[in-house]
């Protein structure tokens, strides 16, 4: 029989989530679009054929003549961890016959569920150095989440770490290319839709209203490209460019209002600053605008002055308005704070 050679052998218990994520990764290692100028560097043009079984291995004391193929032919083992997975001989067998072949440094694990300790084989958390066994913790995929939906949506952005080793490649390489080929994708579709409203404003520029507002969602789609061409930039490490591109975004801000007030703030502050921002309080503020806020000398309350000229009292941990005093039957409030022992707020009025 004719044996085919196989870019990766996928292990996998037959349970929930770890045969969905295993099917999933299964199609999206085959169907990878290898960047170019790895293809011409490694000398490939896909990634090539998975294994992966679709049936429970038979009940023996050995694997399969089939099984054992496979992984001979096989150039990568990803195995699918989870603390189901320890509870399979056969999974195990599969590893301890890989490293058999001498193929240990080939083998690419992903987290499906549980904690490391409690999903990773032994065969990969332990090794022998000048006779002696040490522990080590594996670089791995994760994909854990609280659903299997969410871990297959998950799953669309860690196989690059997947894939990484199988094309000798960075991850942030792969996942920067990642980004240029969406970004390119965006650029192409709006390129036809500019050219499309191109059409339209000259034929109908002076007859309704539907024409302006077609041009308008056209400067909110080129500002939108604008912004995500700066947020390229700005992870690339090229701040400079990010900014120069946010200047242009301004100018088409200018015309279209703040539609796409918080993606460009975002994108400055991106450009600004040397890392990424991470949202870890929102405040329920009920449609109320704050024009100024304090902590408490404890750091568990804010006070705010709102634009309907009140002031509110926020949980600090949890964004909650706990109380508000209006005074919009008396001047306009300037200031409000804490007195020095947190134990009453105080407001100051025109």
């Amino acid at each position: 029989m004719e044996r085919n050679v196989y870019k990766a052998f996928i292990s996998y218990r037959h349970t929930t989530p770890d045969q969905e994520i295993a099917s999933k990764l299964h199609k999206l290692i085959e169907t990878y679009p290898v960047p170019r100028d790895i293809r011409a560097a490694l000398g490939v043009r896909k990634m090539g054929r998975v294994f992966r079984d679709q049936e429970e291995l038979p009940l023996s004391i050995d694997l399969g003549a089939d099984i054992r193929a496979a992984l001979e032919s096989s150039e990568w083992l990803i195995v699918v961890c989870s603390p189901r997975y320890l509870e399979s001989r056969w999974c195990n067998a599969e590893i301890d016959y890989f490293i058999e072949l001498g193929k240990r440094d080939h083998i690419l694990p992903i987290l499906a569920e549980g904690e490391p300790e409690d999903s990773f084989p032994p065969q990969l958390r332990y090794v022998s150095v000048d006779g002696k066994t040490v522990e080590i913790e594996p670089l791995a995929a994760d994909v854990r989440a609280g659903s299997l939906s969410e871990s297959l949506k998950k799953l669309k952005n860690e196989k690059l770490r997947i894939l990484a080793p199988m094309l000798n490649a960075g991850y942030d390489q792969l996942r920067q290319r990642a980004r240029r080929r969406r970004m390119r994708a965006i650029a192409g579709t709006a390129a036809a839709a500019f050219a499309l409203l191109a059409g339209i404003l000259a034929y109908t520029v002076v007859k309704n209203r539907q024409v302006t507002d077609q041009r308008n969602i056209a400067l909110n789609n080129q500002m939108q490209l604008l912004v995500e061409q700066a947020n390229i930039s700005s992870s690339e490490g090229n701040k400079l460019a990010a900014i120069k591109t946010l200047l242009e975004a301004e100018d088409v801000r200018q015309t279209v209002g703040g539609a796409n007030d918080s993606s460009f703030k975002a994108a400055l502050e991106y450009a600004l600053y040397s890392s990424d921002f991470e949202s870890i309080l929102t405040i329920n503020n009920d449609n109320r605008h704050f024009s100024s806020l304090v902590f408490s000398h404890d750091d568990n309350y804010l006070l705010g002055v709102t634009n309907i000229n009140s002031a509110a009292l926020i949980d600090a941990k949890t964004g909650s308005i706990l109380y508000t005093v209006s005074r919009s039957d008396m001047g306009q409030l300037d200031t409000v704070g804490f007195t020095l022992d947190d134990k009453y707020f105080y407001m100051v009025d025109s």
